[in-house]
């Protein structure tokens, strides 16, 4: 009887100590579970952080493209402007310069007298 008694305790410590090892191994698959969870959190925010600062530098080059699309917009109004006033100006210097010419060809070759 004491031989079966001591046989079942032995059994009761062998299985307490088999269960002792499996709550260790959960504890260490919770604990592993909870550092994939903080280190995957981790690299979510960082991709998360890293897509803002890329949308950041997009927006900053767009904004800087419109400022340099307007500057240019600004530029070409500009010359639009003084080739206008150029071409103005070259018209009038034509007529000008034609009135110029029928005066002097006047002059030199005068009219015959009228019979």
């Amino acid at each position: 009887d004491r031989a079966r008694l001591d046989a079942e305790a032995a059994r009761r410590q062998q299985a307490e100590a088999e269960a002792d090892l499996l709550r260790l191994e959960v504890q260490k698959v919770n604990l592993t579970n909870a550092e994939v969870l903080r280190a995957s959190s981790a690299f979510v925010r960082q991709v998360e952080d890293e897509l803002d600062l890329r949308n950041q530098d997009s927006r900053a080059a767009l904004e800087e493209r419109d400022r340099i699309l307007q500057k240019q917009r600004h530029v070409i109004s500009c010359l639009e402007e003084q080739l206008q006033a150029l071409r103005v100006k070259h018209s009038s210097d034509l007529v000008n310069l034609t009135q110029s010419q029928a005066v002097l060809f006047m002059q030199h070759h005068p009219s015959p007298p009228p019979p």
